[in-house]
Order: C-alpha cells, then structure tokens, then sequence
C-alpha cells in the first residue's frame, strides 16, 4: 500500500508545481523543492539553477515578465520509486501570455524526487522541449529552441 500511496503523492507533487506556479504562489511552490534541488531549463534557453534560492529568484523574476500562464501536464510515468527517492517524466504543454507577447511550449520534465519529513520534493527537474518554441516572449532568448 506505501508504494500506491507514495505514486500518488508524486503525482499530487507535480500536480501542485502546475498549480502553484501558475498561480504565482511562490511560498507554496518553493515548498515543493528539496534545499539543494536542481532546476534545469538551460534546453529552453532559461538556465540552470541550482539551490532553492536561486530557484526561488528564478520564480521571482518571471513574475516580472508572465502575466498569466498555464501548465496542463499528463503523461506522468514514475519509473523508478524507492523508500526515499523516485525518478519520472511528467509532459506539460505551457501556454503564457509574457510582457513581449504570447508563448506556448510543448515540454516533457525528467524529474527526480526525494522524500523527507514524509513528504515528496523535487531533487531535480529538467525540462526538455519536445517541439521547436520561440522562446523569445520570456526575454531570455532569441532562438528558436529545438
């Protein structure tokens, strides 16, 4: 029964990313993150950030240059899970309305959790894209990501 439950606590996790993210909840989202995760959007353009504090800036700084977003994600596979530590893939498409225009990606993360306290947090989440983007709305690059 853990593993049943600790599946859909992840699935609950990624879950929460989508919402709080979305929602600009920046003290609810960093709750989500171990202290020393790793969140890797160097493919889209938007760098490496590595630290809950550097993490936590990155969020910050979007909210400057996002004015609304959606991540609807599906497609999670959780494909190693053990006592303390699990690895999946969870697929989003990201639609955004940016201060230099509207976005939309289609991404796939690879993820790693950790559980501590009981709970389940990124250790790391890498986004890849999975079709060509203009990245160029979040004023972060210029080229189209492929």
């Amino acid at each position: 029964m853990d593993r049943i439950e600790d599946r859909l606590a992840i699935r609950d996790l990624t879950s929460r990313y989508a919402y709080y993210v979305d929602t600009f909840q920046s003290d609810k989202l960093m709750e989500l993150w171990a202290e020393d995760a790793v969140f890797d959007e160097s493919r889209v353009g938007t760098g490496l950030h590595v630290g809950a504090g550097e993490i936590r800036a990155f969020f910050d700084e979007l909210k400057k240059t996002v004015s609304h977003q959606a991540h609807i994600t599906s497609n999670q596979l959780i494909e190693e899970l053990h006592d303390l530590r699990a690895k999946g893939i969870v697929f989003s498409m990201v639609e955004a309305v940016t201060i230099a225009g509207n976005m939309r990606a289609v991404v796939y993360y690879c993820d790693e959790y950790v559980k501590s306290g009981g709970r389940w947090r990124f250790q790391s989440r890498v986004i890849h894209p999975l079709m060509p983007f203009d990245t160029s709305a979040l004023g972060k690059a210029t080229a189209m990501v492929d």
